[in-house]
């Protein structure tokens, strides 16, 4: 009784087990069949989003085409025919380049400044003895009478410095008038400068006449005698 029970059990406990087995096995096989079909799926999603990125690439690479214009062949042209033509220009150049203004000499370091005859007469009949419209007067006609005012009011100033440039302006622009000279002269000797004031009076004599240049290189050959 107890071995056919038993064996009953036995029989029964391995029927359990195969049933086990075989839900174990169905269940693997299933979860496997599952696996096997995504990653088909997911091969062929994939092997499609390269095919596709290739398919844009290679619209983005190829460039338009164009179409190349058909080349027009131009008839033949004689040159005999052109030859008018071409003496025509080349006449017109050679015109133009005759046409050309010369080149203008660059200005000397001294010149004079052309000025309205008015312009003179006004300044003529007026003396001026404002240091600030005299050299507005010198910087627009660029003459000796306003540089000469100039070194006269610096004299009369006892600003002998100013004076002599003055007078060194003033005797450029007419180097044969005494003037200039004379104020020089006298600028030079209030500086305490009679040797160069004396040089300066006999150079301007030697080759002028004046005898207030004169009168002073004597007054002031006397001083240096008497002393």
């Amino acid at each position: 009784m107890l071995n056919n029970s038993f064996e009953e059990l036995e029989r029964k406990y391995n029927k359990l087990q195969r049933k086990k087995y075989l839900k174990i096995f169905l269940s693997l096989g299933a979860l496997i069949g599952a696996l096997l079909v995504g990653v088909s799926y997911l091969l062929q999603n994939n092997s499609s989003v390269k095919e596709i990125k290739k398919s844009i690439l290679n619209e983005q690479k190829s460039p338009p085409i164009k179409k190349e214009p058909s080349l027009k062949l131009s008839p033949k042209i004689d040159l005999e025919e052109l030859k008018p033509e071409i003496e025509k220009k080349e006449s017109l150049k050679i015109q133009k380049v005759n046409a050309l203004p010369k080149e203008e000499p660059m200005p000397k370091e001294v010149y004079k400044r052309k000025t309205k005859k008015r312009e003179k007469e006004a300044l003529n009949t007026v003396e001026i003895k404002d240091e600030k419209t005299l050299k507005r007067n010198f910087d627009l006609f660029g003459d000796y009478k306003s540089a000469i005012s100039l070194a006269k009011l610096f004299l009369e100033k006892k600003k002998y410095k100013k004076a002599i440039k003055w007078s060194i302006k003033a005797a450029r622009y007419a180097p044969g008038k005494a003037e200039p000279w004379i104020i020089y002269a006298k600028a030079k000797e209030s500086l305490g400068q009679k040797k160069l004031a004396i040089k300066a009076l006999k150079t301007y004599l030697n080759n002028h006449k004046s005898k207030e240049a004169e009168n002073l290189l004597k007054k002031l050959t006397k001083k240096r005698v008497k002393k």
